[in-house]
């Protein structure tokens, strides 16, 4: 009978805000984590791929927060993939608990891709690839999905602009894709703060992210951000980041937010925002 792959996980000192909990971007990296151990168990560590010439990419990604995760609780991450298409594509399901608790769920979606001069291309995986990363439909195919709106809104936009350093660059030259929610969370806590409110107070519910384009060192960046409706007790926040000479979209992304006491002060917060 099938099982998903288990591991236990630690959350790093360096993922806990100052309220002693998780931010969203680290519960990211705890899934990336669970992937790439995922991978090295199947017979793929990192320096295979290296050797020889080829990569798992995400990119897009949905996950839900089902409580904030704080420093020190036992772990256990659980993933499996719930679909390949023509050796190129897949979307995996990860899984994480802690003391028994569910504590988030989500769906990435990977291209499979050949490195070369011009950097990766997608490219059908080898039959040994394929063979280690074969479906298990039957331990749940549907996939994560962000939470419906209840009230539309179109806020104002608000902005910030910056320069993306060489040592963000990750294993494959890159910007490695939870930073992307960083830089999204970190667009909404400059307006919370702006707006007098503690920005370490921001609450993740949910996100999703699809990937355009690679961000890469020296990269000039405007993450634009607005406010597009509530949902339950939470604010959802569509983002799209651009590098700023040319317009060119590296990803675009919807958070959906909210404070301990509820939405209300982050939602005026963002209505408050000003247009760029």
């Amino acid at each position: 009978m099938s099982a998903p792959y288990r591991v236990f996980l630690q959350l790093p000192r360096s993922g806990v805000s100052p309220r002693q909990v998780a931010r969203a971007g680290d519960v990211w990296r705890l899934m990336q984590e669970l992937a790439v151990g995922a991978s090295t168990a199947v017979g793929y560590p990192a320096e295979r791929f290296v050797n020889e010439g080829v990569a798992f990419i995400v990119t897009g990604m949905t996950l839900r927060h089902l409580r904030e995760l704080p420093y020190g609780a036992p772990l256990v991450g659980e993933t499996w993939l719930s679909r390949v298409r023509r050796g190129t594509l897949c979307e995996r399901e990860l899984r994480l608990s802690a003391s028994g608790l569910p504590v988030a769920e989500a769906t990435q979606s990977w291209v499979h891709v050949r490195m070369d001069a011009e950097g990766p291309r997608p490219a059908r995986a080898s039959p040994a690839v394929q063979a280690a990363f074969a479906a298990q439909p039957e331990l749940g195919e549907t996939p994560v999905q962000l939470p419906q709106l209840d009230v539309a809104l179109d806020g104002p936009v608000f902005a910030f602009d910056f320069e993306v350093w060489h040592g963000w660059m990750d294993a494959l030259g890159h910007v490695n894709h939870p930073v992307y929610v960083d830089w999204c969370d970190e667009g909404t806590r400059r307006v919370l703060a702006a707006a007098g409110h503690d920005p370490q107070a921001l609450v993740p519910v949910a996100e999703q992210l699809r990937f355009r384009n690679a961000a890469l060192a020296t990269d000039a960046l405007v993450v634009r951000s607005r406010c597009v409706g509530r949902c339950g007790g939470a604010v959802s926040i569509a983002h799209t980041i651009q590098r700023r000479s040319d317009g060119l979209v590296m990803a675009e992304a919807t958070t959906v937010r909210t404070l301990p006491d509820g939405p209300d002060a982050l939602l005026a917060a963002l209505e408050g925002g000003q247009k760029r």
